[in-house]
């Protein structure tokens, strides 16, 4: 572990965090009985009601909710600000987007203007609360780094994708749906994964690699530049959106793809170079993520020849973001739990390895690689599907049960004295 640079003073309660990452696992287990019993008509297209829900229940159940949770900890941790009534600001947000949506997707299964509107209200409320919290600490860092400056331009993409897809709720509960409604749908999406998570997860990884795999660092050119040259693209790729041209889109998805290449790459690079090699669960993920990139990048470029949309929801969403997201759940979540007990006076606890069950981490991992497996399969037959979202509901049981033992383990420990009470001044 690597420590330099970060500022673990700053820290927010540990509950602050842990309210959103224990919530995930339920949501994808909604998603996975939901895709169980979606017909194959459904399933073939993006814009049935009930594939809509399912998706969100991963985008905002998964990367919003584990993005902005791992948020509340890496702003105080990493930039060294503390968010303004981080527990409080915690509580408000995750209740509303928990209400939000569940609301959203009962709204759309069943195409009922109450549900929708109040999916409406409870997502923007509760999105707004955390988006302009934490770019109210970021904004005031005196000392910016490579990653707070990425972070807050995955904040600000975050805000466009949020009043978008708001404005697409709007439109669907008032049935006002424009001639460029699937467009703006197309934008929304991409600002949200391509924009707000993989940025994200940009930033994240200059400070989170070198941290917890003692991996070698970005070079400062790479970590002052990958994030403007992707916005170009960004801005590159919407404008082609909205015209006519075939050209002016193969020239912008190109150009990412090129970008995308380069950071996969840059990502492997670091894992193999990394001077701590230990090939635990986590890691094992990162290299699902990095082999799922290279095929999704393949695939995003090809889809402006042939339909591969569903295809590139799984390779991208389920097998590079998600295998992310489970990869930093693996180290988050041990590493937080050493870390308050530490720092609350506990000197005989477990280390950061005994918090999750290894072996259970390792079942999760194959159920989690099988479901995706099962997944792409099923366009030869149907069954694929059900096994896989059954693999999927078992992988995300399985991962909250561990998470569960683990919590308990650190409430058991917290009930005992400290071993060193630091005196008050």
């Amino acid at each position: 572990m690597n420590f330099q640079g970060l500022s673990l003073d700053s820290a927010p309660p540990i509950s602050v965090p842990f309210r959103f990452f224990y919530t995930m696992p339920f949501m994808v287990m909604l998603a996975s009985i939901l895709l169980f019993f979606t017909s194959y008509v459904y399933l073939g297209s993006r814009y049935n009601p009930e594939i809509v829900a399912i998706v969100h229940l991963f985008t905002i159940g998964v990367f919003a909710f584990v993005m902005m949770g791992a948020l509340s900890q890496m702003l105080p941790v990493i930039a060294g600000v503390k968010v303004s009534n981080s527990l409080g600001i915690a509580r408000v947000s995750h209740s509303l987007l928990v209400v939000g949506l569940l609301s959203f997707v009962y709204g759309f299964y069943t195409d009922q203007v109450i549900y929708k509107s109040l999916a409406l209200y409870s997502l923007s409320s509760g999105f707004a609360v955390l988006i302009f919290s934490y770019l109210k600490a970021i904004l005031g860092v005196e000392f910016k780094t490579p990653t707070t400056k990425a972070i807050r331009v995955s904040l600000y993409i975050s805000i466009l994708a949020l009043l978008l897809g708001a404005h697409l709720l709007n439109s669907n509960i008032n049935l006002n749906i424009s001639a460029s409604h699937l467009i703006l749908v197309d934008t929304h999406a991409f600002l949200a994964i391509f924009g707000f998570v993989f940025v994200l997860i940009v930033g994240v990884s200059y400070q989170v690699l070198p941290m917890f795999y003692v991996a070698p660092s970005f070079s400062k050119k790479f970590s002052k530049s990958y994030v403007l040259l992707f916005l170009f693209g960004l801005i590159l790729y919407l404008g082609s959106s909205f015209s006519t041209s075939f050209s002016f889109e193969i020239i912008a998805k190109l150009y990412l793809s090129v970008l995308f290449y380069f950071y996969a790459y840059a990502l492997y690079k670091k894992f193999k170079d990394r001077k701590r090699k230990i090939n635990d669960v986590s890691v094992y993920y990162w290299y699902i993520a990095i082999a799922s990139f290279f095929v999704g990048i393949s695939l995003w470029f090809l889809n402006s020849f042939f339909e591969l949309s569903f295809y590139i929801a799984l390779v991208m969403g389920l097998g590079f973001i998600f295998s992310v997201v489970l990869a930093m759940l693996h180290k988050i979540i041990p590493f937080l739990m050493w870390f308050h007990l530490n720092s609350s006076g506990y000197m005989m606890i477990p280390m950061m390895n005994d918090y999750l069950s290894i072996k259970i981490s390792k079942i999760v991992q194959i159920t989690f690689v099988a479901s995706v497996m099962l997944f792409l399969l099923f366009d030869i037959d149907y069954i694929f599907v059900k096994l896989g979202a059954v693999s999927l509901f078992i992988s995300m049981l399985l991962l909250e049960i561990n998470m569960i033992l683990a919590i308990k383990k650190y409430i058991n420990i917290r009930k005992k004295e400290p071993d060193f009470v630091m005196p008050k001044a």
